[in-house]
């Protein structure tokens, strides 16, 4: 692989992954403040903790799922698709009057040619995905690392942590364990430098050591309920997945939100799960007064990344209240699943039918600049392009004057290809021109033939295409791999491609072959001269004609 072709893939992939970030942004911001606006009033009274949980969970995850959907083009949303290759490509192109040099005029063919490269500077923009995702990654990179080391300072800070030595303790926490069915080990623990009972990963809970001299044994109970209930429903795993994402998506706000809501959420159903336990509210609510004096009195384990009875102290006078007059031991668990999933579905679903995404674009933007060529066509002329591996797009423009955008990628090589320019009494023919190895005929530009233009041993560089097509002049293209297409354009269409798919539009009429692909034509008119020829080998074919008109 080339230096030339190595950058093109790290640009390419570099826009791909930018439009996906992009298309996250989009998507989170709208599912995560969708779910902010849909749990603020009575509703998230109603629907209890479980369905709250579910909601957040789904709208902390749906803008991932949501931009890769997008991203492999599954859906085509509502509100569509922009393409950031055409802004970087508008920006370049514009105003461009660097035009490559000259290399030789072909005395007897009147074609000129020109290299197969622009100046550096007409390349600069391009690189533009790639210092974005690099400035992300770094940023990202930091954060996760700060995050890392806070979560193992506070650790740290734990000290020595001994295994539960009070034999009370260890049986009863045995008999709960058994009771809800953990699927793993446990290790119970116990530190005098935890001010909080904190879950730490998926096989250990780890107590303060007052908790085993300073409360009762109903207390006791319901606080080894409570932290065994978040290894049964997996909130330290949960807790992590919120965490590393707020950490690599840091510019979205709303993910710390929604982690915080998720907390929030399993404090509630981890205190009904444990009341269906123990069977006394009145004793879990005690143990979170008292235990929210101690984490007053000392550090809080926020830092941690862990589930902890009593982390989020803005939330305890809620649960303690909810403890005492809402008995969640009476209605934990009877949620309808019919509307769980629904709102676990509903919220992804509308955000990936409706909102609109982000895509690389086209390869084309990404290319290296090859060729540029500006110029003006008496009406009714033809713009032809005859090319080799790559793909043709020509777009209308509201301009006087044809201009042709050629952008290249692949193992370059030696010697380069070139550009030919012919103009002749019908408008102009330009060509990409392949290198042969000795002893073979040249390939030649040929206006409105093939003619030995398709001898390309050993070569590999794509070359892009993009014409600007003024009103009233036609437009003719010929590919062997790849796609010829176009938007509205307004004069007549031909196009052939060996192996890729032609798609045309214009106001009169197009004629269109291809061996493999599928041709798609909409026309303006059903008058043309002679027959129209349609072909595709092997695809599928598509011709959109106008209305009859009536006559009255």
């Amino acid at each position: 692989m080339s230096g030339e072709s190595a950058l093109f893939s790290i640009i390419s992939l570099s826009a791909a992954l930018i439009a996906w970030i992009a298309t996250y942004a989009v998507h989170s911001t709208l599912a995560l403040g969708g779910a902010w606006l849909l749990l603020r009033g009575k509703f998230a009274d109603r629907v209890g903790p479980e369905v709250r949980e579910l909601i957040w969970k789904a709208a902390l995850l749906t803008g991932i799922v949501t931009a890769s959907a997008q991203s492999a083009q599954l859906v085509s949303p509502a509100f569509g698709t922009f393409d950031i290759s055409r802004t970087i490509e508008l920006k370049r192109w514009n105003g461009m009057s660097v035009i490559p040099p000259v290399h030789e005029v072909l005395e007897g063919t009147g074609a000129t040619v020109f290299g197969g490269r622009m100046p550096d500077a007409a390349s600069l923009l391009r690189i533009v995905p790639v210092l974005l995702l690099a400035a992300w990654s770094i940023y990202a990179a930091l954060v996760i690392w700060r995050v890392l080391l806070a979560t193992m300072t506070a650790r740290a800070r734990l000290g020595v942590r001994h295994d539960t030595k009070d034999a009370f303790v260890r049986e009863e926490f045995a008999r709960i364990a058994e009771s809800m069915k953990l699927r793993n080990p446990v290790r119970l623990t116990q530190s005098a430098h935890v001010s909080s009972p904190v879950v730490l990963g998926s096989d250990e809970i780890c107590v303060p050591e007052r908790l085993l001299t300073e409360l009762s044994t109903d207390e006791q109970q319901s606080v080894l309920a409570h932290e065994a209930a978040h290894l049964l429903r997996g909130d330290p795993k949960w807790l992590l997945c919120a965490a590393t994402i707020e950490s690599i998506f840091f510019f979205q706000p709303l993910n710390r939100m929604a982690r915080m809501r998720l907390q929030d959420e399993a404090e509630y159903l981890a205190d009904d799960l444990a009341v269906r336990y123990t069977k006394n509210s009145v004793a879990l609510a005690r143990c979170l007064a008292r235990v929210a004096v101690w984490v007053t009195d000392g550090s809080s384990e926020s830092d941690l990344l862990a589930p902890a009875l009593a982390e989020r102290r803005s939330s305890l006078l809620q649960r303690v209240q909810r403890l005492i007059t809402l008995m969640p031991s009476a209605t934990a668990g009877n949620q309808p699943r019919v509307a769980t999933r629904a709102f676990a579905v509903v919220l992804p679903l509308a955000v990936l039918l409706a909102a609109p995404a982000f895509s690389g674009g086209d390869v084309r933007a990404w290319g290296t600049p090859a060729f540029h060529w500006e110029g003006i066509l008496a009406p009714g002329g033809t713009v032809e392009i005859q090319g080799l591996m790559g793909n043709i797009r020509a777009e209308p423009s509201t301009g006087s004057s044809v201009v042709v955008n050629a952008t290249r990628h692949g193992r370059a090589t030696n010697p380069d290809i070139t550009f030919q320019v012919i103009q002749h009494s019908g408008g102009v023919a330009i060509c990409a021109v392949y290198p042969v190895p000795k002893g073979h005929s040249p390939n030649e530009c040929v206006p409105g033939s093939r003619r030995g233009h398709f001898n390309t041993p050993a070569n590999d560089i794509e070359v892009e295409f993009l014409v600007l097509v003024p009103k009233g002049i036609g437009f003719s293209a010929h590919s062997a791999t790849g796609n010829v297409t176009t938007g509205r354009l307004s004069g007549p269409v031909k196009a052939h491609s060996s192996a890729g798919r032609v798609s045309l539009a214009t106001e009169s009429y197009a004629s269109a072959s291809t061996g493999s692909g599928d041709v798609d034509i909409e026309m303006g008119s059903s008058a043309w001269p002679g027959t129209l020829r349609v072909q595709s080998l092997s695809g599928n074919i598509a011709v959109r004609l106008p209305a009859p008109q009536t006559r009255r």
